[in-house]
């Protein structure tokens, strides 16, 4: 795949500062602040305290979960894969799951490298990955946005591979939640899937869907331009109108320079 969630990832603040502290949430709810963590093979943590004088553990069972800022190692993989070199990517998101997946990156490695493995040509290994997460139960807030950009790719994925049913049960949690954007994405793919089969006017309408609906969100412009292109193969004489409202309130988007590409 060409097109990376990464950039979601940056705008909802996934992609976080060396600065920030590492924390270790204990079983009061309580943020303890540390210099570093190590996680032991037991699944209990060594960490130094603030002053980085002296070492404790704390067994498995007595915290909630632990953060640390990215780990180099994750670091470097994300390096490999934006410089489009995924079998390296994927063998050390592999490798820096099984060193930080107690440290608050297992998610994050996992996505990563089903994004690898996609570039590589191998969407079902990369499926199979991300379904390790279904039943992800979420107890660390920050990964709420990393968790729905693991479902959309997923979705992706499994559009890619024509497993309409598996996406479409994804896309419906979406378009009926209460986010705007995960809900406009949701009537966006089912679009895709209604075209793949053939079924213009209904994905037409999907697209259109999204266009009323969600005013404020990044994917109208694509919603608006998928829309325009449908209803222009139908013969639609609307297709004018939403043309022009994307050129109008879009005029610096990609999909407006697909639609309206400068004269040379």
């Amino acid at each position: 795949m060409k097109r990376l969630l990464l950039p979601l990832l940056v705008c909802c603040g996934l992609v976080l500062s060396a600065k920030e502290e590492s924390v270790i949430r204990t079983l009061d709810n309580r943020d303890m602040k540390v210099s570093s963590i190590r996680a032991l093979p037991d699944g209990s943590l060594e960490y130094t305290m603030a002053d980085g004088k002296i070492k404790s553990t704390m067994p498995r069972g007595k915290y909630i979960y632990a953060w640390i800022p990215k780990p180099k190692e994750i670091a470097a993989a994300d390096i490999l894969l934006e410089a489009n070199v995924p079998d390296k990517a994927a063998a050390a998101y592999r490798a820096a799951y099984e060193k930080y997946k107690l440290l608050g990156w297992d998610v994050y490695c996992i996505y990563r490298e089903s994004e690898a493995l996609a570039r590589l040509g191998r969407r079902i290994e990369a499926v199979r990955k991300l379904d390790q997460l279904k039943d992800y139960k979420l107890i660390n807030t920050r990964l709420v946005p990393l968790l729905v950009a693991v479902k959309r790719l997923n979705v992706q994925l499994n559009i890619d591979l024509g497993k309409y049913d598996s996406a479409l049960a994804l896309l419906n949690e979406m378009t009926m939640g209460t986010d705007d954007a995960n809900a406009a994405f949701g009537f966006l793919k089912k679009g895709d899937i209604l075209l793949r089969q053939g079924k213009k006017k209904e994905a037409a309408l999907m697209y259109l869907q999204t266009v009323l609906l969600f005013r404020n969100v990044p994917e109208r412009p694509e919603a608006l331009y998928k829309l325009c292109t449908v209803l222009t193969e139908t013969k639609d004489p609307n297709a004018a109108k939403f043309a022009s409202m994307l050129k109008r309130e879009y005029p610096d988007s990609s999909y407006t320079k697909i639609l309206f590409p400068e004269k040379k």
